[in-house]
């Protein structure tokens, strides 16, 4: 496509599995694998500065001190490509958006995945072994309510991402040294009233306008953008997820 007069590959990954069965994300993000791994290739995105476009997200560790809904631009510092980075940034408030850069809310951890998983794994195991000692009904029925909630809610935590490929991309799908992600930020009274954020038309054309004026940012230091990549970029292809 062509945005503002500069060549754009534009790709939209859909997260589904065979089965029907989920989250399995290990496609997510700018993650070069698979049949979306070839695809990049020929779009030549896989060294591409890139921007990774998400929705509304609550974290309430962030969200709670909020008094509106917030756009957000995450890369962290000496691993995410800054310009990138710099460009979502400048051009939300350009364009007069509220917005924050969080630069160090998303380092690698090592084994991080492997470790939440042994946990989790734990916890059914634990509450398997009480639904094997219950006698009552009402006993048997509150253990299967709590197996319930951690297969539905824990356990998405740790399916949704292959151990060694989360090592590298992190929880987001973020190929080292390439991208930043918008998103935007919603508020704790937000969150309350809808449940589950839900990103609409007004959001869409916000979001589309700081994207479009990022890309011309990007491609006047495109240079300093591809720099950041042979200085950071790493490659998942080798690992088998």
């Amino acid at each position: 496509a062509e945005i503002k007069g500069i060549t754009t590959s534009i790709l939209a990954t859909v997260n589904e599995s065979s089965a029907g069965l989920g989250p399995a994300e290990d496609l997510e993000g700018n993650i070069v694998l698979g049949s979306k791994g070839e695809l990049m290739k020929k779009l030549d995105m896989v060294k591409c500065p890139t921007i990774i476009a998400e929705g509304k997200v609550y974290l309430p560790s962030v969200s709670d001190s909020l008094n509106q809904n917030t756009f957000v631009v995450r890369a962290q510092k000496g691993l995410d490509n800054a310009v990138v980075a710099r460009a979502l940034y400048d051009s939300a408030r350009e364009l007069g958006f509220p917005v924050i850069l969080m630069d160090d809310f998303m380092p690698q951890r090592e084994g991080a995945m492997k470790q939440n998983t042994f946990q989790v794994a734990e916890k059914i195991i634990q509450t398997a072994e009480k639904l094997k000692k219950a006698e009552l009904a009402s006993e048997k029925v509150l253990v299967v309510a709590e197996l319930a909630k951690l297969v539905s809610e824990d356990a998405g935590g740790v399916t949704f991402m292959s151990n060694r490929l989360h090592d590298v991309v992190r929880g987001v799908g973020m190929m080292p040294g390439t991208s930043a992600i918008l998103s935007v930020l919603v508020t704790k009274d937000y969150c309350k009233h809808w449940k589950i954020p839900l990103f609409e038309k007004e959001d869409c054309e916000m979001a589309g306008n700081i994207i479009e004026l990022a890309i011309t940012k990007i491609a006047s230091n495109i240079d300093e953008a591809y720099n950041v990549y042979r200085q950071l970029g790493s490659d998942c292809m080798h690992i088998d997820s």
